[in-house]
């Protein structure tokens, strides 16, 4: 036990002596992360829209409805979220924005996701261009509900948000890719310096020939 903490103490020692290493190896990356984050990342804008599902069609003659047909509807939501991303959906939203982009490219764009577990959706569309977020969300909007709808016929879909014209751009998060990349600095430094201990041959000390080769030290010369 005695000797595990002679190498834990020896290990944390050595990364004591090399600290500079470490130090320099955090400040260096996470300067590195900042500016390709900041510098070198394209800005890009976002445009948001929030729809609400319900299973029950606003024909229908009732007006309370029952804790299962809530609960139908947030699990139909994930079934809403997959008929967003078809390919015949897109298609129409890429018609209806003049066609710019492919279905594809429009589908990477797009984030859908249910607000806190309720029967909202918030469609969510991020590109280079604040118009083109906006006129995507929008078109998504717009032609979600008749799309949903055609493939529940006793469901509702309305619109709760409309897009929003958002022209300051998304954080890029340079705070936390700087911190990221001075974790990564510090974690690489510990490795290099742990990497030196272990493959280091020399003697430093009389302690080092004790231990290595099992002989008594009777003194020492400075």
């Amino acid at each position: 036990m005695e000797e595990k903490e002679l190498n834990l103490l020896e290990i944390l020692g050595a990364i004591w002596q090399r600290k500079i290493i470490i130090i320099l190896l955090a400040v260096i990356i996470g300067v590195l992360a900042f500016v390709k984050v900041s510098f070198f990342t394209e800005e890009k804008y976002a445009s948001k829209g929030t729809l609400y599902i319900s299973n029950i069609s606003s024909d229908v003659n009732t007006n309370k409805l029952s804790q299962s047909d809530i609960l139908s509807a947030r699990e139909l939501s994930a079934t809403y979220k997959e008929i967003l991303f078809t390919r015949s959906f897109l298609n129409e939203v890429a018609t209806v924005v003049g066609g710019e982009y492919s279905w594809a490219e429009i589908k990477s764009m797009i984030s859908i996701s249910s607000v806190n577990d309720t029967e909202l959706l918030s469609i969510s569309v991020v590109s280079k261009n604040p118009k083109d977020s906006y006129m995507i969300a929008q078109a998504i909007l717009e032609k979600a509900p008749e799309k949903l709808t055609s493939v529940f016929s006793s469901g509702q879909v309305t619109v709760v948000d409309e897009a929003v014209y958002e022209k300051n751009p998304v954080d890029k998060g340079a705070a936390k890719f700087t911190a990221l990349g001075a974790f990564v600095g510090i974690v690489l430094g510990v490795v290099i310096v742990l990497l030196f201990h272990f493959f280091d041959n020399k003697v430093h000390r009389g302690d080092d020939v004790s231990k290595r080769y099992g002989v008594s030290i009777l003194g020492e010369l400075s």
